[in-house]
């Protein structure tokens, strides 16, 4: 398990080594509002790390609109990620998508 906001441990090949998954929070946006090109760049830049190594990834987005939702479906397709929309405070059991 990977500590919320941890992602740093991602640079010790020895912890990843015992890591089976990696779940990633806000990779695409906040919310409904997409996320700056950085801002998503630097995100994926950890998640990748765990990807090369073929851990699960799983993206945990908080979308509530179907143009927001629309889009991070296509994010975690692109990068093949596993996907639970949801909200915040787990008020919404959550959709996954492969």
């Amino acid at each position: 398990m990977i500590p919320q906001h941890g992602e740093q441990l991602l640079r010790s090949a020895a912890y990843v080594d015992i890591v089976s998954a990696h779940g990633g929070e806000r990779v695409f946006t906040d919310g409904n509002r997409r996320l700056s090109a950085a801002d998503t760049r630097s995100r994926l830049g950890f998640v990748k790390i765990a990807k090369a190594d073929q851990e699960l990834i799983r993206l945990i987005e908080y979308g509530t609109t179907t143009a927001a939702n629309d889009q991070l479906i296509r994010g975690a397709r692109t990068h093949e990620f596993r996907m639970l929309l949801t909200t915040p405070d787990l008020g919404r059991l959550g959709i996954s998508r492969p």
